[in-house]
């Protein structure tokens, strides 16, 4: 599915109805915004805080930022009204984040509404959609939830609500668990180091999986512990490695974390284009293999070695946000 150039390293979360925390996110280094309208906002709060959030929506500059909203799930009587009231006045809105997705027809739904209102103004922009995967029915559905718009973007993964579906007993969400680990010692009768595993594993390489099959972005949950700042480190990097480009921060000091988690570090860049050049090279010579390093590389490390240069120049090209608002 072809979908607009993105940078979603970091996706800074603010609730609606704290205008206060506007101008901070739009000063800060993420490269979008997600507006709460959601688990942030509480019931009888729906109606005002989606008010004042199209009213910022028209009236703040947000310079290169995805804007996105996360509006109420599929089964809340505020969704429909989410998403006309953001589609008709917003033209600044790049994405709708859709919660607690369970089946491909909850994506429909939002879709369908979005082609309604983009035909009846004429508009030419498309709002993307990006799908929050947050509960088991969720995870079996992933398939058929990951093709069924052209408008889907990305699928991210929601933590807590998984957390909370899967009976999980940790409080923190997204963090590892000290109790999902072997001891050796205890188990086995032998000595060694306490073997950690991540309990998140299985859920994010599945929602991994399904979007490099049907060529979706695939960003992480948030990290509930905003002040172990090493701990949101090693789950975005955990993350990074199944293949995730970027991850959701609930709090501004994150996002610096995130930009650098998900962006090629030197070294990678410098490997990535050594490969093309020396790939390059013995192709001219009629080999397709060469050694580097020690290590037998081909055609499949030319693949990666692009996805990597790609990925940076992504990045390079990115502008910094302007902040200012419209006067």
């Amino acid at each position: 599915m072809a979908y607009p150039t993105r940078l979603l390293r970091s996706m800074l979360f603010v609730p609606a109805t704290s205008e206060r925390f506007f101008s901070k996110a739009l000063s800060s280094d993420a490269d979008g915004i997600i507006f709460d309208l959601e688990d942030a906002v509480a019931e009888g709060q729906k109606e005002s805080a989606r008010k004042t959030l199209i009213s910022a929506l028209n009236r703040l500059d947000f310079g290169s930022k995805t804007v996105a909203v996360r509006i109420n799930g599929i089964a809340a009587t505020q969704m429909y009204k989410d998403v006309i009231g953001l589609a008709e006045q917003c033209p600044r809105l790049d994405l709708i984040v859709q919660p607690m997705v369970e089946h491909a027809w909850h994506v429909h739904c939002v879709a369908a509404l979005l082609d309604q209102v983009e035909r009846s103004t004429g508009s030419e922009r498309t709002i993307g959609i990006e799908a929050i995967i947050e509960t088991p029915m969720g995870l079996e559905n992933l398939g058929e939830i990951a093709k069924v718009s052209h408008r889907l973007e990305a699928l991210s993964f929601g933590a807590g609500d998984y957390a909370a579906a899967m009976h999980m007993k940790s409080h923190i969400v997204g963090a590892a668990d000290s109790s999902y680990r072997i001891r050796p010692e205890v188990e086995f009768g032998e000595t060694g180091t306490a073997q950690f595993g991540d309990k998140w594993h299985y859920a994010m390489a599945r929602i991994a999986n399904a979007c490099h099959a049907y060529g979706l972005r695939a960003r992480d949950s948030a990290y509930g512990d905003f002040k172990n700042h090493e701990g949101f480190r090693a789950a975005a990097t955990r993350a990074r490695a199944l293949g995730f480009e970027g991850k959701s921060a609930i709090h501004p000091s994150q996002v610096s974390i995130c930009n650098e988690v998900f962006s090629p570090g030197r070294e990678e860049v410098a490997w990535a284009e050594q490969v093309v050049h020396e790939l390059e090279k013995a192709a001219r010579q009629g080999d397709g293999a060469v050694g580097l390093k020690g290590e037998m590389v081909d055609e499949a490390h030319v693949k990666l070695a692009s996805s990597i240069l790609e990925e940076q120049k992504r990045v390079m090209k990115k502008q910094p946000a302007l902040g200012s608002q419209v006067s």
